[in-house]
């Protein structure tokens, strides 16, 4: 899985306006639970789409200098 690859945050991390991640465990626990829960309801693709940017939020992007 994506979030036990890598390091987490421990500073907030604001993803929109109005979405502020705090505890960054909690938020990725408790959004996990909540998709598995109520998968195949719609009233779980906001959690998924939270989870969606913070994955591309914190995914490793190396830079490519020309030298």
């Amino acid at each position: 899985m994506f979030f036990n690859s890598i390091p987490t945050p421990t500073a907030p991390m604001q993803l929109a306006q109005g979405e502020t991640i705090v505890d960054m465990e909690k938020m990725i626990s408790s959004h996990l639970k909540t998709i598995e829960s109520y998968n195949g309801n719609p009233a779980c693709i906001p959690y998924l789409n939270r989870l969606e940017k913070l994955k591309t939020l914190t995914e490793y992007k190396p830079t490519h200098k020309i030298t």
